[in-house]
C-alpha cells in the first residue's frame, strides 16, 4: 500500500481478537472466578499492549482474590502510574494493602 510521497506503508490485518475483547473476556474471568484464565488473557494484552492500566488492573485483581498480595500490589501500582484516575485500582490496591496489612497504605488509597 502507497502512503503520501509514494512511501510503502505496511499493511496488515491484526491477528486474534480485540484488545477490548480480550479486557472483557479477561474480566469476565475474573467474574467466573476462573483467576488463572484471566491472568493468561490479561498477561496476552500486555504482550500486545504493555501500557494497558485496564489489563494490569486485572492482573492485579486475579492475583489479589489468589491471595498473591505481593504480585497484586506491583500490578495495581503500575496500573495506578498508567492511569492514576482509576478508582477500581485504587480501590483494590486499597484492599490488597490492607490484606498486606499496611493500614496507612490503605487508608491513603481508599480517601
Amino acid at each position: 500500500m502507497l502512503g503520501t510521497r509514494g512511501t510503502l506503508v505496511p499493511y496488515y490485518t491484526p491477528i486474534g481478537p480485540s484488545l477490548s475483547k480480550m479486557l472483557e473476556d479477561g474480566d469476565g474471568y475474573v467474574k467466573a472466578r476462573q483467576y488463572g484464565k484471566a491472568i493468561d488473557e490479561f498477561t496476552a494484552i500486555l504482550t500486545r499492549d504493555p501500557r494497558s492500566a485496564q489489563a494490569y488492573r486485572g492482573l492485579g485483581e486475579a492475583f489479589l482474590e489468589q491471595g498473591h498480595v505481593d504480585v497484586a500490589l506491583c500490578a495495581l501500582t503500575k496500573s495506578i502510574t498508567l492511569q492514576p484516575s482509576s478508582c477500581k485500582a485504587l480501590c483494590l490496591r486499597a484492599r490488597a494493602w490492607n490484606e498486606a496489612e499496611d493500614y496507612e497504605r490503605a487508608a491513603e488509597d481508599a480517601e
